[in-house]
Order: C-alpha cells, then sequence, then structure tokens
C-alpha cells in the first residue's frame, strides 16, 4: 500500500472505526435479545409460541441486516468516500470474530472496489488477488469480482488483459443456470457502455443510464463523468458545465473526479 493510500486512511480512520464498532455492537445486541428470547420462550411457554418467536426473530434479524447494511455503506453510496468506507469494512473485518470464509471474500470484494472508485487499481488486484477460491463463489459475487478486475485492467488501459476476462466471463455466462447469468449479463452490459464511452458515443451512454437509473450517489457520479468526459473530448466544453458541476460538488474523493480534472487541464 503506497503512501498516498496510507495518508488519506490515516485521515479518516477513526471516523471509519466508530462507524464499524456501533455496527458490531447492535450486532451483538441483536444477537443477545434473540438469544434470550429463544430461551426464555423454550422456558416458559409451549411449542406454539416458541415457533412464533422464532418468526418475529428472524422478521427483525432480517430488517436489521437490510436497515444496517445500507448504513454500513454509506461512506460509499452516499458521501462517495471510499478511503473512510475502506476503513469501515477493515475495522468490521478485523474486530468481528465470526467471519465465514464466504463472507470474509465479500468483504475482500468490497475493499477492492473502494481501492477502485479511489482511483488505486494496483491496490485493488493486490486485494483482489487474497481471495480464496474465487470460482468457487456464489455467480453474483464473481460477477463483482470479475467487475473489479475489469475495471483495473482498464484504469491501467490494460486492454489485452481486458479482452481476455470478458471472454472468460462469456464463457462462464454459457455455463450457467439463467438466473446466474444475469448477473454476468449486467458485466457485460457495463463493458458494452464503456466501449460506446471510449468511442464518445453519448447517445448510447444516456439511453444506457435511462434504462438502468444510477441508485446511489456515487453512482451519478459516475453518470456525470461518464457525460462530462465525451463531451470535453467532443469539444463541447459549455454543454459538459452541468456535468462538470455535479463531478464537483459530490464527487468527494471518488476516481471520477480526480480524472475530471485531468481530463479538463488536457483539454
Amino acid at each position: 500500500m503506497n503512501e498516498d493510500i496510507q495518508r488519506e486512511l490515516k485521515a479518516v480512520e477513526k471516523i471509519g472505526n466508530q462507524i464499524a464498532r456501533k455496527f458490531i455492537l447492535q450486532k451483538f445486541v441483536l444477537l443477545f435479545v434473540a438469544l434470550f428470547a429463544i430461551l426464555t420462550s423454550i422456558k416458559l411457554y409451549s411449542v406454539q409460541v416458541y415457533l412464533l418467536v422464532e418468526l418475529v426473530i428472524l422478521w427483525l434479524v432480517l430488517r436489521f441486516i437490510r436497515k444496517n447494511q445500507i448504513k454500513f455503506q454509506t461512506a460509499l453510496y452516499e458521501k462517495c468516500d471510499p478511503y473512510l468506507q475502506f476503513t469501515v469494512i477493515d475495522y468490521y473485518k478485523n474486530h468481528w470474530r465470526i467471519i465465514p470464509k464466504n463472507v470474509k471474500n465479500q468483504l475482500l470484494i468490497a475493499m477492492a472496489q473502494c481501492m477502485l472508485l479511489a482511483g488505486e487499481p494496483q491496490e485493488a488486484i493486490s486485494i483482489s488477488n487474497k481471495i480464496e477460491n474465487p470460482s468457487r463463489m456464489r455467480v453474483a459475487y464473481q460477477a463483482i469480482y470479475y467487475n473489479n478486475l475489469l475495471n483495473a485492467y482498464g484504469q491501467f488501459c490494460w486492454d489485452s488483459k481486458r479482452f481476455d476476462l470478458v471472454n472468460e466471463i462469456k464463457k462462464l455466462k454459457e455455463r450457467c443456470r439463467k438466473k446466474d447469468a444475469m448477473y454476468l449479463d449486467v458485466i457485460l452490459r457495463l463493458e458494452e457502455l464503456h466501449m460506446h464511452r471510449a468511442n464518445l458515443d453519448l447517445d448510447f451512454v444516456k439511453k444506457y443510464f435511462e434504462k438502468n437509473p444510477a441508485q446511489h450517489q456515487f453512482q451519478k457520479v459516475a453518470m456525470h463523468y461518464y457525460i462530462a468526459e465525451i463531451l470535453l473530448k467532443s469539444g463541447k466544453k459549455e454543454e459538459a458545465e452541468e456535468s462538470i458541476s455535479f463531478v464537483r460538488e459530490y464527487g468527494n474523493k471518488l476516481y471520477y473526479k480526480k480524472e475530471l480534472v485531468k481530463l479538463i487541464q488536457r483539454v
């Protein structure tokens, strides 16, 4: 990990650790309450009550997971700070001891994504290399793993590696069940988007985001960066102003904001 990354992580480490500690504490409280409720229902009530308690607990757990997973990712999804998100995940990975191998791999995938969105492809590749047996992961996570590598190769302009990986994904898609193939199809459509973006095809990029609206702030920043990039390279700086302003205002620590500054200087 280079000095620039270490400096950025150090600046947000305290806040990231606080977010992760709060998340861990909430999980402990939930587990304790769930265990207490189950033991009490077994001891004091009938089997029917026990089953009802189990169903209520399951509903509460699922609700907690959904609600707190969003909060857990707020640093990246809404604040557009991949360094802060990285520290949150890293603290959680190191301090929540009950982590199965598949969950550990998922956390590594998320950490690699953070480094990519910070514009650190080498670190993203290094983290991806720590993932054990990626071919045995669920296809949904394989798709994100492959997308991370494709983006890293793209930032390095390693076109041949990118081409080979796309072919590998296509072969995997042919062997998958229809449901799993959908995840890989998303990645292949993203690759198609990047091809048209490289060809300065603004109409395709706009239509892509009309069909696939950006759900989170970091995705909206990416969308506006792609539009600004095409317009600037096409010599239409005035038309790009709206997207440029959006990236500048909301891009925070994202790769797109850094690249936009370089692009404007070159143009």
